[in-house]
């Protein structure tokens, strides 16, 4: 809030803060009357001629915030997990009658923009923990905060008493309940209900994996497509990871099916996990010895004798000089430019796919002159690279565009560096890629071994982080199918 009242350029603002306690309304107009005496040139925004007539800073809690409206409003959620990990769901007014109706009033006071200020996330609230609207609106607030329009879309109903559809579905929830997870049944609105939604363990306010039986809702669909291709694209574009028991499998060899569904619930957990690992604060007191600050990619001995090996193969950044001549960063809005982006793309993904989305943007702006991709170049960027590709959510976090004709389950090189131009982070390699680089590794410490492959030198805590958790799915796999065989 001080940086923005010290700024000098952009446009004239006014500003309003809405906390969730009195005790926080003090606290922050304490830090506020501090900042004052620290920086006089803020005071006007606190007298009575601020710089948007009439409309002077002013921090208020939830209580007492009616009527009052700001261009810009910082609200400050104040809750969050205690020191054993765990939320209570005590929030205050919200879990009175008519909470939802304070939360309303706070997050409609701004004309232009609300930042949302929380240690809390709306996965970490369960709703099955209590019937207070207001709590159910504040997690889907939150879950919109974070994840923009697409959260209204995916916003499920749920209910830890659901009747399951059939009596198949009942046998497969007993099955998951006897492996120590939560089910919920008959989980979403409309016509997209999943029919078994696994509750993470981790953090009971989301789910681990949606189950799909082909039981009384899949039976209703009116067509085959509607079954087996349109309902799950639509799900799983609204981010649910799925699963499919068939019936006739079932029948054939409940135990075999069993093990399946339990190790996809292993490998998304072990997924989930390490990225989450990638997003904690590094501990103050870790050994420097431990953990490299810098990840240095440079071309070695090593890497250029990789590329020759069974399995790996050659990286190199992109090249489009051979496209200057197409090239006109002034039509890059225009439909008619629509193929030539199209074939600077496909060049993109014939030289490096699979391809973090952000790089592709980078490639395809850069070419153009474009020192920053806004979300206006991104935007058309990736609608034209799904056109003829396809993007997918990476298991250890992040989104990577592939190649129409690459199949990420039958991926199996990995592409080493001969020059320092084309050293990629651990972070910028996709899963399957990482995963093919492993299973041609040996050694006492694994995660150094597959970073050496691809050029980099020093391995940082997130990215050990991300190649322990491809060390762990890979034993997991091992594990299943010894299972499996025995």
């Amino acid at each position: 809030l001080v940086a923005r009242l010290r700024a000098e350029k952009g446009p004239r603002r006014s500003y309003g803060v809405v906390t969730f306690s009195q005790a926080q309304q003090q606290l922050v107009e304490n830090l506020l009357d501090e900042a004052r005496r620290l920086h006089p040139e803020i005071e006007n925004h606190f007298g009575d001629e601020p710089p948007v007539e009439g409309e002077s800073v002013f921090v208020k809690n939830l209580e007492n915030v009616q009527g009052d409206e700001r261009d810009v409003i910082f609200f400050s959620i104040c809750y969050g997990m205690d020191e054993a990990g765990k939320l209570s769901m005590n929030f205050g007014p919200l879990n009175r009658d008519g909470g939802e109706r304070r939360l309303n009033v706070a997050i409609t006071r701004a004309k232009h923009e609300v930042l949302v200020f929380s240690g809390l996330r709306g996965d970490q609230i369960d709703l099955t923990r209590t019937r207070s609207r207001g709590v159910r609106d504040l997690k889907y607030f939150l879950d919109f905060a974070e994840r923009g329009p697409r959260a209204l879309i995916a916003a499920t109903s749920s209910s830890a008493t659901a009747d399951p559809d059939s009596e198949f579905e009942r046998m497969v929830a007993d099955r998951i309940r006897a492996a120590g997870y939560e089910v919920h049944h008959q989980v979403g609105c409309s016509g997209y209900r999943i029919d078994l939604a696994v509750v993470d363990p981790t953090a009971p306010g989301r789910y681990l994996l949606g189950v799909e039986c082909d039981g009384a809702t899949y039976h209703r669909a009116a067509t085959a497509r509607d079954r087996d291709k349109l309902r799950q694209m639509i799900l799983e574009d609204l981010g649910w990871k799925l699963h499919r028991v068939w019936s006739t499998d079932w029948w054939h060899d409940a135990s075999g099916q069993m093990e399946k569904l339990l190790s996809e619930l292993s490998l998304t957990l072990a997924a989930r996990e390490a990225v989450e690992s990638l997003n904690r604060p590094i501990p103050d007191n870790t050994p420097m010895s431990d953990m490299a600050l810098l990840e240095n990619v440079e071309a070695t001995d090593t890497t250029k004798e990789e590329a020759t090996s069974s399995g790996a193969v050659v990286y190199q950044v992109t090249d489009f000089s051979e496209f200057l001549a197409i090239i006109y960063p002034e039509r890059f809005y225009d439909q008619g430019y629509d193929q030539t982006l199209c074939d600077l793309i496909a060049h993109v993904m014939i030289q490096e796919a699979p391809i973090l989305e952000d790089h592709l943007v980078q490639r395809i702006s850069r070419a153009h002159g474009f020192q920053k991709a806004g979300r206006l170049i991104r935007e058309r960027i990736l609608a034209l690279a799904e056109r003829n590709h396809h993007i997918q959510e990476d298991p250890l976090g992040g989104r990577f565009v592939w190649h129409n004709s690459d199949s990420p389950g039958q991926w199996s090189d990995y592409r080493v560096p001969t020059t320092q131009a084309d050293g990629r982070k651990i972070e910028e390699i996709a899963f399957e890629e990482l995963r093919a680089a492993a299973l041609a590794s040996n050694g006492p410490d694994l995660p150094v071994e597959i970073a050496r492959k691809f050029g980099v030198q020093r391995v940082v805590a997130g990215s050990r982080s991300r190649l322990e958790a491809v060390q762990r799915m890979i034993s997991a796999t091992e594990t299943n199918s010894v299972s499996d065989l025995t």
